[in-house]
């Protein structure tokens, strides 16, 4: 597995950004860039190679999937190595389950999580014990996706918004959404990932 790791001068937290389009796309880039822009050093990377990609089953196997992102996270934090130092993640499709299913663990160093056009609703029993103040943004055409997150939404009990972007088509190479998606991402981390005391 491999990533791109950018860490701006001074930055008080890290976000680990893993959309389910890769680690290339023009998402990716668009919210990285934001975010470094403010201040946050971004580690952008797929929790799948390429070769695992094309396993269909792996896409939908939550568990699998949370423990790759556990190994991922646990990196940046030895990377890190600052109490400081805060823990974003920006996560999308069946990965965002795997990323709720971590955050609802009491070891859990997940300060703040962004679901994008996510299947939390995979996470099931996990959703109640997540403590991380959660963002979900979902396209407001995307019906069955948009539902799944809106009943996940209230069985969340930690801090959690849905934010619904009318005219968001994820992976639309000419969607100016993209933007606002990377401004909601941008806010909802500057809010939750303030630096703590040691």
């Amino acid at each position: 597995m491999t990533g791109e790791l950018t860490a701006p001068a001074g930055a008080t937290a890290d976000v680990l950004v893993t959309p389910g389009s890769g680690p290339h796309s023009r998402g990716s880039r668009v919210i990285a860039g934001r975010l470094q822009a403010g201040g946050f050093t971004t580690l952008v990377m797929d929790l799948l190679t390429p070769g695992e990609r094309r396993q269909r089953k792996l896409l939908f196997d939550v568990d699998w999937l949370a423990e790759r992102l556990q190994g991922v996270t646990a990196w940046l934090r030895g990377r890190s190595g600052d109490c400081d130092c805060r823990l974003g993640v920006v996560v999308a499709a069946t990965q965002a389950a795997a990323a709720l299913q971590v955050a609802a663990q009491q070891e859990s160093e997940m300060a703040a999580l962004v679901c994008l056009c996510g299947r939390p609703d995979l996470a099931g029993v996990s959703l109640p014990r997540v403590t991380a103040p959660t963002l979900l943004v979902v396209g407001g055409e995307d019906g069955p996706v948009l539902e799944f997150n809106r009943r996940a939404s209230r069985m969340l009990r930690c801090a959690c918004r849905l934010e619904v972007l009318p005219d968001w088509r994820p992976n639309s190479p000419t969607s100016e959404a993209e933007f606002q998606v990377a401004e909601h991402a941008h806010a909802w981390l500057s809010q939750h990932l303030t630096p703590v005391e040691c």
